[in-house]
This record gives structure tokens, C-alpha cells and sequence, in this order.
């Protein structure tokens, strides 16, 4: 990666002393064998062709204050919201496994002003923890979703207009046009 940082676009170093570092850096990785230098600490292919010491305890180019521990063995850090959905499927899941007997569902009534019509719908304990486990679902348990997006939807203050379509009307290849 240093070598391809100081070359020009047609692959060669403008610079005399830049060029002797990259064939120290060649000659240095023929070799040596992979398992003799260590490529995250002090003793790297780039530290001996350079012939400077690192730091101690600092990284290259990357700031002040930044060790190897804390750069190399860091774990990409997650949002608040996504730690929050996960956990809350993952209680919804426990709920339907745990609390909801098997082959049992859960009714609900629709809302006229949701899809144009009233109607009764179900979803079953299968299909909750299918959704809670990413898998595929079936369309009840998308419009049971979609219920819960619009009631959020009402009950917030945000002036917010969506359209819910029924996704039992909608067919791969089928369509309404006339």
C-alpha cells in the first residue's frame, strides 16, 4: 500500500530515494519468509526498509494518540437504532416462541382508512418468528406490519403522508391496467 501511494499513474516513482525505498522493499519481502516479520508491530517490511524505528506505541499516519491495539483490533462500531431493532425482535421472538402456543395466532382487525376496506386478518406464531429471524414471510405478516407502520404513522406529529397498498392485490405478471 505505501508503494502504490508514491507512484504516478503509469506505475513509476518520480522521486530517486522514494525508487530505492520500493527495491529495498522488494528485495526485503523475496527474502525474508512471511512468518519472520511481523507485519503489525515494530518489525515490519516497511520499518526495515525505511531503517527508522517506529514510534513507540503509535501508528503511522493515521493521528495522534492512536496505539496498535486500538487500530488494528477495533470492531466496527453500531448505531443505537440498529442495537435497538435487534433487540426488540429478538423479544418478540422469545414472546412467540415462549408465550404463544404452537399453531396459534394472533387476530386483528384492519382499519378501514388503511387499505379501503375492513377486514379481519391473522398472523401466526410461525410467520412472527420467521420474520423476527429475517426469513421469509408471508402476506399476512406484511400487512400486520404495515398496520403497525401506519398506526405509527397516526400517532405521530410529523405532517407525514404515505400510501399502504394491500400486497395481496399485487401479483408478479398481473396486473389491473385494462
Amino acid at each position: 500500500m505505501w508503494k502504490k501511494a508514491r507512484v504516478n499513474k503509469q506505475g513509476q516513482c518520480d522521486n530517486d530515494d522514494i525508487q530505492q525505498v520500493v527495491h529495498k522493499i522488494d528485495e526485503i519481502s523475496m527474502n525474508t519468509d512471511s512468518s519472520s516479520v511481523n507485519r503489525h508491530y515494530s518489525n515490519d517490511v516497511l520499518t526495515q526498509a525505511l531503517g527508522t524505528k517506529e514510534h513507540n506505541g503509535r501508528v503511522r499516519g493515521v493521528g495522534g494518540y492512536v496505539t496498535p491495539t486500538t487500530y488494528f483490533h477495533s470492531v466496527k462500531k453500531t448505531s443505537k437504532d440498529e442495537t435497538k431493532i435487534l433487540v426488540e425482535n429478538e423479544e418478540l421472538r422469545r414472546y412467540a416462541e415462549k408465550v404463544m402456543e404452537k399453531d396459534s395466532s394472533i387476530t386483528f382487525s384492519l382499519p378501514t382508512d388503511l387499505f379501503g376496506i375492513s377486514r379481519k386478518s391473522s398472523v401466526l406464531r410461525e410467520d412472527i418468528i420467521n420474520l423476527c429471524n429475517m426469513n421469509e414471510v408471508k402476506t399476512f405478516t406484511l400487512v400486520a406490519y404495515m398496520m403497525y407502520l401506519y398506526s405509527s404513522v397516526l400517532g405521530s406529529k410529523e405532517n407525514v403522508q404515505y400510501v399502504f397498498v394491500d400486497p395481496s392485490l399485487i401479483s408478479s405478471g398481473n396486473t389491473q391496467e385494462s
